[in-house]
């Protein structure tokens, strides 16, 4: 977050700096750094703010990309013209002269974001599926889990496909049951943002390249480091023959090593590591990673393709995008999540 503070900062004032250039090309110079301070501040967060409002009708309301267009367009130019002209007495031509040079700011910007931050800093996700519930949500259904009586998710099965009759669930309390898919309607899924310099530690969530599925992209905790023997038994994780003890926020998961009784399509999967008979033995640079949705995730307990030169279970340190640090959208479930 500090290297995002810090392109802000940079970007603020280089932005002020250029509308001072811009103010003398405009042949103004009667102005203050007090008020073209103040005018930089309001007019950038203005954007921002505007920005965010577009973001959330266009998913809350399925704006069209003319409409988009149009409302970017306003934010982008007729605010500022009008700030600028009512700021420091411009006529339109002029205001338009003094706000040429900040587009500069902004390409400055767009290409540090692009080549900079996003490679090598943190980058934004859509939570893929809802392997991860109830920590990371795809595009997912809502209910009342019949132990606890706490909201619980589940997938709604696709429109192409026939539906079963129930489809497995899990609440905040990581309690497994099932619910009826009679009349469901799909809730928006969360968005976060990952860190791309952090190293990972046990319990981060990490943003992957599938070692089965090449091209796509996994979100998944981390149980299993780096030389490490992983065992799950009795629905909990031994690390080298120790029972290890799960955080706080994970009290109540069970992670599965078979999955047949929830599982509505018939279909029965069986672990093919992390056994006692078959320990999920790391090496250098491999994680062994697990969804806390246990019961229809996708994870290390299943795979049968990995990474060339690497067991099927593990995930090698070059396919790790980055760890997720902030769960940002909806707001409601806003979280820092390291």
């Amino acid at each position: 977050m500090l290297c995002l503070f810090s392109a802000i900062a940079v970007h603020l004032v280089a932005w002020g700096l250029l509308l001072a250039a811009g103010l003398r090309w405009a042949r103004r110079r009667d102005w203050t750094w007090r008020r073209l301070i103040a005018v930089t501040f309001v007019l950038n967060f203005a954007t921002i703010g505007i920005d965010l409002l577009l973001v959330i009708l266009m998913i809350q309301f399925g704006l069209d990309e003319v409409a988009m267009a149009v409302l970017s367009l306003v934010s982008l130019v007729l605010i500022p013209m009008v700030a600028l002209s009512l700021n420091f007495h411009l006529s339109t031509l002029r205001a338009i002269q003094a706000w040429l040079p900040t587009l500069f700011a902004g390409v400055a910007m767009l290409g540090f974001t692009t080549f900079v931050i996003r490679p090598f800093i943190t980058e934004p996700f859509v939570s893929p599926s809802n392997g991860m519930a109830p920590t990371l949500l795809g595009l997912h259904g809502e209910g009342s889990c019949s132990r606890c009586g706490n909201t619980n998710y589940f997938s709604i099965p696709p429109a192409e496909y026939p539906a079963p009759p129930t489809v497995p669930a899990i609440c905040s309390q990581f309690h497994l049951t099932n619910h009826n898919t009679a009349s469901d309607k799909p809730v928006m899924s969360d968005r976060f943002f990952i860190a791309k310099y952090l190293k990972p530690r046990r319990w981060d969530l990490l943003v992957f390249d599938a070692p089965p599925d090449p091209g796509q992209l996994y979100v998944q905790r981390v149980v299993g480091l780096p030389g490490e023997s992983i065992i799950l038994e009795n629905g909990g994780i031994k690390v080298d023959g120790v029972q290890l003890d799960l955080p706080e926020e994970l009290q109540g998961i069970e992670y599965l090593t078979r999955l047949d009784s929830l599982d509505s399509y018939g279909q029965v999967m069986a672990a093919n590591c992390a056994t006692p008979e078959n320990p999920a033995v790391l090496g250098e640079g491999e994680y062994f990673v697990l969804g806390d949705f246990s019961a229809i995730s996708s994870d290390s307990r299943f795979w049968e393709q990995g990474v060339p030169g690497h067991p099927n279970y593990a995930v090698p340190a070059s396919n790790i995008r980055g760890v997720v640090t902030h769960r940002v959208w909806p707001l409601s479930r806003w979280k820092v999540l390291r």
